[in-house]
């Protein structure tokens, strides 16, 4: 109910397996029964999700199917205008497997730019996972599986590209809030469950 209040009970949901959550709370990113990407809608917070559609991804659906492509990672930016995703080819490998798309309004999401950094270049089977992306837009969390660690993605502003790359040692699964002044964890080592940092 408030930012400062317990979380109540869990629930459970029964979809395969849940990408992440609108910043609204009210469209989750899930896979389908075929595994293919979609999306679960309620009309407000409480209410239960309706079954998955295509929805906001119907356009990178259809061009992953053209394209022998896997969608994989998905973070969502404060305002819903960015989205960070990863592609994974069924044929050959992917060099830089991170991609960006940009959409101004609630449209479809549109086939993503592809992120050259080298910071985010995969390593044979291992690639960089988004987790986050600040509500600035300027840092972007994500797990390098090849070093087996939680990063973070800098750039000095939003026509930039990312040039600071930094460690999260400890961290895991690293997510900030809409405000940006608290990160929600979990430990990478140890079984502590799911951990909250705040600041001024």
């Amino acid at each position: 109910d408030a930012p400062d209040s317990a979380f109540g009970d869990p629930q459970e949901l029964p979809f395969r397996h849940v990408y992440g959550v609108s910043p609204d709370g009210l469209r989750l990113t899930v896979a389908a029964t075929d595994e293919s990407i979609a999306e679960a809608t309620r009309l407000a917070r409480g209410d239960a999700f309706d079954e998955p559609e295509p929805g906001s991804y119907a356009v990178l659906v259809a061009d992953a199917a053209t394209q022998h492509l896997k969608l994989d990672d998905f973070a969502i930016s404060a305002d819903d205008h960015t989205l960070y995703y990863s592609v994974r080819s069924l044929e050959a490998a992917v060099p830089y497997p991170l991609r960006v798309s940009k959409r101004s309004g609630s449209e479809a999401w549109p086939v993503g730019v592809t992120l050259q950094a080298c910071e985010l270049k995969a390593n044979g089977d291992y690639r960089p996972h988004p987790t986050a992306v600040s509500a600035d837009g300027l840092t972007l969390f994500y797990v390098d599986s090849a070093r087996g660690k939680t990063r973070a993605a800098f750039r000095a502003s939003l026509d930039a590209d990312f040039s600071w790359f930094s460690d999260l040692p400890g961290l895991a699964q690293a997510q900030p809030n809409a405000a940006c002044d608290r990160l929600y964890y979990a430990p990478a080592m140890g079984n502590a469950g799911l951990l909250a940092a705040a600041r001024k």
